[in-house]
């Protein structure tokens, strides 16, 4: 809180944090002792370097190598104990913690974050994968949202295993529900990043998009029409990336999924449970459309 609250004068005391941070990080990887307590303490070191890498920014560009190699090895650690003693002898917290600072270092180094990506993408994938942990598969697709706005069309060399998953994940019947309208919006987050080259995933997006569309819920129940808002939200959210990614070189690769798209705004334009974000939403698409 109080490296969040700082001002500017004080950034060379943060900087310094920076340093002793990474250094505790390091002494409870060497350390090789597992358990809630060493979990709780590299949690909470994970949040403050967040903190501070969100804080400081294009600062932190000296410090991402070694930060960026204890996350590595923290994420490996994990993984090592997940094989050893199962899942049930794993902090997922920890791993939340992790990827968001991995996501809050992509963001302030940009293209520069492409040199980690290799070591990164097992790790991101397996977050990815986890969907027995919503909250770990949520702020994977979080950090994949980073990922696209960071790196743009130099994430493309990942992009077939990440679809894969994703798609994978949208037709789980063991997934959370509450995750699914983070990963359909994630489509157009890449679709936005790596423009053109989304083309060849469209056929699988677009039908995704078109049952995501299509879905009923008894509209009795508040808690339904309020998940079929937010689902229809991401939908939106979804065909504003492929859009506007595509815009420029390939927009008749969009062309037979118009129809599906305009189906969908006169359901949602006659649906009186319809809330005011996604009306937003159904505006802007139409703007994209016509663009």
């Amino acid at each position: 809180a109080l490296i969040a609250a700082a001002a500017r004068d004080v950034y060379p005391v943060l900087e310094n944090y920076v340093n002793q941070f990474l250094i505790r990080l390091d002494a409870t990887l060497k350390s090789g002792v597992h358990g809630p307590k060493i979990d709780e303490v590299q949690g909470l070191l994970c949040g403050a370097l967040q903190s501070l890498t969100q804080k400081l920014g294009d600062r932190m560009r000296r410090h991402s190598d070694l930060m960026m190699q204890l996350l590595l090895g923290l994420f490996q650690s994990k993984a090592n104990l997940m094989q050893q003693q199962g899942a049930e002898a794993v902090s997922y917290t920890v791993q939340e913690e992790a990827l968001l600072v991995v996501g809050a270092v992509a963001n302030a180094l940009t293209f520069d974050f492409e040199r980690y990506m290799h070591a990164f993408a097992p790790f991101l994938i397996a977050g990815l994968r986890n969907q027995n942990e919503a909250a770990v598969c949520t702020i994977a697709v979080s950090v994949l949202g980073d990922l696209c706005g960071a790196l743009g069309d130099r994430l493309a060399p990942y992009c077939d295993e990440i679809i894969t998953v994703l798609l994978q994940n949208l037709q789980s019947s063991a997934i959370n529900r509450d995750v699914k309208p983070n990963i359909i919006s994630a489509f157009g987050d890449i679709a936005l990043a790596i423009g053109p080259a989304f083309e060849k995933y469209l056929k699988y997006v677009g039908l995704v998009l078109k049952q995501a569309s299509e879905a009923q819920i008894d509209a009795s129940d508040d808690q339904m029409v309020e998940y079929l808002n937010l689902l229809r939200e991401s939908i939106f959210e979804s065909y504003i990336g492929i859009l506007q990614g595509l815009k420029k070189q390939k927009p008749q690769a969009f062309n037979p999924y118009v129809d599906g798209l305009i189906e969908f705004l006169k359901l949602v334009a006659s649906d009186e449970n319809t809330d005011q974000e996604v009306f937003r939403c159904a505006v802007t698409v139409i703007g994209d459309l016509a663009n």
